[in-house]
């Protein structure tokens, strides 16, 4: 018979619950890039347990490593917790076979284990916070010998799937996870990677970096002559979904080698600067971004005037006039 989620999620909390419809979908659905889950509804067991079904069912597109990353200690020491006592659940219940029982492995300050990367070959679950764990991924591992640097560094770009949890609690670790994850799709890896953000307010996080971003790059008034253009009818590609993609230069210079800005946008009525990338960076974005980038399109220009002006109190949404 072949295994349903159902099973090995009641049989992971050791009782009736049932999972939420969500969780069930992610069993059968390819590995989305982001997941938005109110708290409280069960986004770890959701990944952790999914992981493990996956694996079980020989996915192909299931890499053997799940790279767990958070914000916080805290985070992680619970996290670890549930994996170990699901784990022991599913192969006490005869879920998961004895042979391939899997190790969890801890990596935050004061507890790094390093042993993980012996054996390449066995699945494991790698919990840790984003200092440890985007260091190793690049190539900069904190707490380690710099001569084993390498050694991490190809283990966690290839048959790795990463899971960014808590993402508004990263800072710029949500923006290293996303460029990480653009040079594995532009460039290659020799196995499966892919990368998945967790958050309830993911939309928030992709503005303030743009504002970061802006700001960091100087592009100031630049990028509201884009919307200016555009008003005019001059779109430099419109990418579907209320996204287009708006050429800026840079300062003496002009738009062919500058700034890519991608904008939620709606003619006469509304723009939200999602992202930017310099030309000599990158060529352009992957489809599974330009998906994301759209959902979280549709949020901002179907906003009303009350959540807009809600959202620019907290610093979410940053106003910009033209010409201040």
């Amino acid at each position: 018979m072949k295994l349903k989620f159902d099973r090995l999620f009641q049989t992971a909390f050791g009782n009736n619950i049932t999972p939420f419809p969500y969780q069930v979908k992610l069993g059968v659905i390819p590995w989305p890039d982001v997941v938005k889950v109110e708290t409280g509804m069960g986004k770890t067991a959701a990944m952790i347990l999914n992981w493990i079904f996956k694996r079980l069912l020989d996915d192909p597109q299931t890499p053997r490593r799940l790279v767990y990353c958070l914000p916080m200690r805290t985070l992680v020491e619970q996290t670890a917790t549930n994996a170990d006592v699901w784990i022991k659940r599913l192969v006490e219940g005869g879920i998961l076979p004895e042979n391939r029982r899997l190790s969890v492995h801890i990596l935050m300050g004061g507890e790094i284990d390093n042993d993980w990367d012996r054996y390449p070959e066995k699945e494991a679950i790698l919990i840790g916070t984003q200092d440890q764990l985007l260091s190793r991924a690049l190539n900069r591992g904190y707490g380690m010998s710099r001569f084993r640097w390498p050694i991490d560094f190809g283990f966690l770009h290839n048959d790795s799937l990463w899971v960014m949890d808590e993402v508004q609690l990263m800072g710029s670790g949500l923006g290293t996870t996303a460029q990480l994850q653009a040079f594995r799709a532009t460039l290659g890896t020799l196995h499966p990677v892919h990368s998945i953000w967790m958050s309830a307010t993911l939309e928030h996080e992709v503005t303030k970096w743009f504002v970061r971003y802006a700001r960091r790059e100087r592009i100031g008034d630049r990028s509201l002559c884009a919307i200016e253009r555009a008003e005019h009818g001059i779109v430099d590609a419109d990418l579907g979904g209320g996204v287009i993609k708006q050429r800026v230069a840079r300062t003496g210079q002009g738009r062919s080698g500058g700034y890519r800005l991608l904008i939620a946008y709606r003619f006469g009525a509304r723009s939200v600067f999602l992202y930017g990338f310099a030309k000599n960076e990158r060529e352009n974005i992957e489809e599974d971004e330009l998906a994301t980038l759209s959902e979280i399109a549709a949020g901002w220009l179907e906003a009303d005037d009350k959540g807009l002006k809600k959202a620019i109190e907290k610093g979410i949404l940053q106003e910009v006039r033209y010409g201040e």
